[in-house]
């Protein structure tokens, strides 16, 4: 966990940092690396990387599984564009050649 004042690390179950001795309110929260923000990741690349950011602190698994999710997506998408790309010009290759 990190201190919510100054922001360096400390336990997990710590009421005050040992930093700034700024009282913590610890927030129990379930980070699974929850599958529905991985598949929203991958149909939205964009939403992924602004689920990582927003959470890459306070629930740094299901941040992880949004950012991987969404670099994957990212990749498929300009694997296939550049596959479109190439079979748009093998079909303008063979109508040039038939015209």
């Amino acid at each position: 966990m990190y201190c919510s004042h100054c922001g360096m690390k400390i336990e997990d179950d710590a009421a005050i940092c040992p930093h700034c001795y700024s009282k913590q309110n610890p927030m129990k929260q379930n980070d699974t690396g929850v599958f529905g923000y991985g598949i929203l990741s991958l149909l939205v690349p964009i939403a992924g990387f602004v689920f990582y950011l927003i959470w890459k602190e306070e629930r740094p698994k299901t941040a992880k599984v949004s950012l991987v999710c969404a670099i994957v997506s990212f990749a498929l998408q300009i694997i296939l564009i550049l596959l479109f790309i190439l079979f748009l010009f093998g079909i303008l290759q063979v109508v040039a050649n038939i015209g």
